[in-house]
């Protein structure tokens, strides 16, 4: 992907009528957490320990910065290393309580003997990873988790829109003030290659003064294979996508990415259909869906790999066009070394404590 693609702009949370609350909304909210963060910092709340080393995954902003590419980055990575993790998530957009939600179940897919647990109350999640054989937990979206302690904090910025607007939720995407990122191991700055090299050395400078202390980094989100939904039916190598036109569908915090995603490798868009993000698809959506891609003559519909849990148990997602499910490999172009040093010695520290 070239460094031209432009950034995306997310607009308030809050819906158009309802902007004007958004700066007492934001207020609140800002008080909420530094209330409860108080009540860790003074001891009137106790944070949990796992009886394993846990490595949690987090990021400022609501949604889109790639975290479940970053936890199966970390888990692969952990594995060689001779290492049993666990995957630990808060499940949200599940349909019940317990059960995978979509990113749960692409995780599960990509590593079937590795544990996948849902629980809101992380610390119960972790004793149960601990039972089912883990060494160690990487926690997904544990940033702003205060009830289960953590040995390792990598936060994800996503350098196309790292402030997420510059403001609290709901009026922005921040969950935190950026200078939260004090408390990080590792922050990496996720879709580097969006942005151009003066972009990407403003925001290091930014980072820098931030959080002195972390180790920084950069990573993308590299296309790397393409498989068909249907078990039995055959996809074209990534390669052989240029020139093929295909209709795009995905649930994402960040549509546009997809897309320029599939542009970067040569497919003519014949249409997208974009859908909110943790979007629980129906019948219904399928056929519209197809019937879209019917109608634009694409040769087939390409969805992520987030999306496919949710397509493969509806009928629509057989017939025609085929379904071709993008994968995508989260590359860390700059400090993995240096990472993977910080994560053996939080690791290492654990282990003689």
């Amino acid at each position: 992907m070239s460094d031209s693609n432009p950034a995306p702009v997310r607009r308030s949370p809050l819906p158009s009528p309802w902007r004007w609350l958004g700066p007492p909304m934001a207020g609140l909210f800002s008080s909420c957490v530094a209330v409860r963060r108080g009540a860790y910092a003074c001891g009137l709340l106790q944070a949990r320990r796992a009886a394993v080393p846990v490595l949690s995954v987090g990021n400022l902003t609501a949604g889109g910065t790639g975290k479940t590419p970053a936890v199966a980055c970390l888990v692969r990575g952990l594995k060689e290393r001779g290492r049993r993790p666990a995957v630990l998530l808060r499940g949200y957009g599940a349909p019940s309580l317990g059960e995978l939600n979509d990113e749960g179940q692409e995780l599960a897919r990509q590593f079937p003997d590795v544990p996948v647990v849902a629980n809101p109350c992380r610390a119960a999640g972790a004793a149960e990873a601990v039972r089912r054989g883990a060494d160690t937990v990487v926690l997904d979206d544990g940033f702003q988790h205060w009830a289960l302690a953590r040995d390792f904090d990598l936060v994800l910025l996503d350098a196309t829109d790292p402030w997420g607007g510059g403001h609290r939720l709901p009026w922005g995407y921040l969950r935190e003030a950026p200078s939260a990122l004090a408390r990080a191991q590792v922050i990496l700055l996720t879709r580097a290659d969006l942005i151009s090299p003066e972009r990407r050395a403003e925001l290091r400078d930014e980072v820098r003064a931030l959080a002195p202390q972390a180790l920084l980094g950069t990573a993308r989100h590299r296309p790397c294979g393409l498989r068909a939904l249907r078990a039995d039916a055959p996809a074209p190598a990534l390669e052989a996508l240029r020139g093929r036109r295909v209709f795009a569908v995905c649930g994402l915090a960040h549509p546009e990415h997809f897309h320029a995603a599939l542009k970067a490798l040569g497919v003519e868009l014949a249409g997208t259909r974009s859908f909110a993000d943790h979007h629980v698809y129906t019948e219904a959506d399928l056929h519209a869906c197809r019937a879209e891609a019917c109608a634009s003559h694409a040769e087939a519909i390409t969805i992520t790999e987030k999306d496919a849990s949710k397509w493969e148990g509806l009928a629509a997602s057989t017939g025609k066009p085929p379904v071709w499910v993008l994968q995508v490999a989260f590359e860390i172009v700059e400090g993995a070394g240096a990472l993977w040093k910080a994560v053996e010695r939080a690791l290492a520290i654990r282990g003689s404590g």
